[in-house]
């Protein structure tokens, strides 16, 4: 209720509101090596593109533009942020042709290419697997670059057999089980401090 326009005009006025329209998506696609590695039957690099697929339409259905960056040691594909019916279309055709690669991704160089061709505030969607300490950096460089000017929500890929041989299983097996299950801990904690480090860094995380 808009109280300040009742009193003026001596009847009842209400305000409405609608979700903010004509944001920007951006949706950076890591191919590097990393991102053939297969879960459920599909690559992670497969996986990704999915979810990119899926939140293309979403977001396009909003009012939102959506744009692509896909890289390796390279970028293979750029599609500035757009929107409009057609833009989910655009993303799909820009994406067909994407592989995983068996070379090291390269963030820095990516992001250098984003610095000067993405200009307008964005929620920028890294979707990316990481298992070192290497390429863990090259993320958190990355994503504090990122900051502030855009908004950056790193999407991980979880290592589902990783987890499996974390979980508790009574009794054990053989002795080498109790050293595989130290290891896999050991890992998975590695990967939480990994979390706290992008949030710390001003990400959004999505594991």
């Amino acid at each position: 209720i808009d109280w300040k326009a009742t009193a003026r005009r001596q009847k009842l006025i209400t305000r409405e509101y609608q979700q903010e329209r004509n944001q920007s998506v951006l949706c950076m696609l890591d191919c590097g090596r990393l991102m053939t590695a297969e879960s459920l039957g599909l690559s992670q690099l497969d996986h990704a593109l999915n979810a990119v697929l899926m939140l293309s339409h979403v977001a396009t259905r909003a009012g939102d533009q959506v744009g692509l960056c896909a890289f390796d040691t390279r970028v293979r594909a750029f599609l500035p942020p757009q929107g409009g019916r057609r833009a989910a279309q655009r993303v799909i055709a820009a994406s067909y042709d994407i592989h995983a690669q068996i070379v090291e991704t390269d963030f820095e160089a990516a992001y250098g290419f984003l610095s000067q061709r993405l200009r307008k505030r964005s929620l920028v969607v890294l979707f990316t697997q990481v298992i070192d300490d290497v390429s863990a950096k090259q993320v958190v460089r990355t994503v504090r670059g990122l900051c502030p000017r855009h908004l950056p929500l790193a999407v991980l890929f979880r290592d589902e057999t990783l987890d499996r041989m974390a979980e508790p299983r009574q009794p054990l097996g053989k002795p080498a089980e109790l050293y595989q299950r130290a290891a896999a801990a050991e890992t998975i904690l590695w990967r939480d401090r990994l979390v706290r480090e992008l949030q710390e860094a001003g990400a959004l995380v999505l594991h």
